[in-house]
């Protein structure tokens, strides 16, 4: 379990499962309502062959809201913390 901080300040949720070398990255990303709960069943299927990227997105589960002062929420910044996320890594 880590928290990654986006550059807008945002904290994120996030888990690596099935880390190793060689392994493809696949990143699980939440549908509304949706959590890191919800991928358990799929992550201990594939965490032999994958290294899974779980996160909560902005707003959901464990992750943060953040300041979004004018901007609305919306798929460019759920993007955007993805991409960051990603990089962080």
């Amino acid at each position: 379990m880590a928290y990654f901080k986006t550059p807008s300040g945002c904290n994120l949720y996030d888990e690596l499962i099935g880390q190793g070398p060689g392994k493809p990255v696949v990143t699980c990303i939440n549908g509304t309502l949706q959590t890191t709960v919800n991928w358990t069943a799929l992550s201990k299927r594939l965490s032999h062959q994958f290294c899974l990227l779980l996160y909560d997105c902005r707003g959901q589960g464990a992750s943060d809201l953040g300041d979004l002062g004018e901007e609305p929420l919306s798929l460019n910044l759920h993007l955007e913390d993805l991409l960051a996320l990603h990089e962080e890594l």
